[in-house]
C-alpha cells in the first residue's frame, strides 16, 4: 500500500521521509513522485518557508567564509583545511538538529528547515571540496587529493553520528 501524505507532510525534507521509509521497511524512495508539485502554488506559509531557508543559507554561507578563512589561515596552505573543517562541522551540526527535530519533536517544521537546509546547506560546500580535490589532481599532488577525499568522506559520515547521538542524549 502506498503512503498518502497530506499537504503539510509534502514538504518533509529527504532526511525525514527516509527516516520514515526506513522505519517502516519500504526502502530508499523518498516520496511519491505521482504528485503534482507543491511549490508550483505558493502561500503565504510556503514563502515562509522559503525565507526561512535562504536567511538560513545566507548566515550558514556567511560563517562558512569566516570559519573557513580562518581555519585555512591558521593551518598550512597546502592543503584545504578550511573546507575539510566547514564539512565535517557542518555534517556534525545536520546530524545534530535532525536528531533534535526528527527524533526528539524539539524543532519545528520552521527552524528544521532554517537550521538544516537553510544553515548547514549554505555552510557545508561540496562544489568547494570537488574543486580542490581537482586542483591537487591538477598539481599532481595525488596523496594530498586521496587523503582530502577521504578526511571530508569520513569527518562528514562521523560527524553526522556525533551529532545524532549528540541529539539523542538526554
Amino acid at each position: 500500500m502506498r503512503a498518502r501524505y497530506s499537504v503539510k507532510s509534502s514538504i518533509l525534507s529527504q532526511a525525514e521521509l527516509f527516516s520514515r521509509r526506513r522505519q517502516s521497511g519500504r526502502g530508499l524512495d523518498i516520496g511519491d513522485h505521482s504528485r503534482p508539485n507543491r511549490l508550483a502554488v505558493l502561500t503565504p506559509k510556503s514563502m515562509l518557508r522559503v525565507l526561512l531557508v535562504g536567511c538560513g543559507g545566507f548566515l550558514g554561507s556567511a560563517c562558512r567564509y569566516l570559519v573557513g578563512g580562518w581555519v585555512q589561515g591558521t593551518f598550512a596552505a597546502s592543503f584545504p583545511w578550511g573546507t575539510l573543517a566547514v564539512n565535517s562541522l557542518g555534517s556534525l551540526l545536520l546530524g545534530f538538529f535532525l536528531a533534535l527535530s526528527l527524533e526528539r519533536g524539539w524543532l519545528g517544521m520552521e527552524w528544521r528547515l532554517f537550521l538544516t537546509i537553510g544553515f548547514c546547506g549554505g555552510f557545508t560546500t561540496m562544489s568547494t571540496f570537488g574543486y580542490e580535490t581537482f586542483s591537487l589532481i591538477r598539481e599532481g599532488s595525488y596523496v594530498l587529493a586521496f587523503a582530502n577525499v577521504g578526511a571530508n568522506l569520513l569527518t562528514a559520515v562521523l560527524g553526522a553520528w556525533v551529532g545524532d547521538l549528540a541529539g539523542r542524549v538526554s
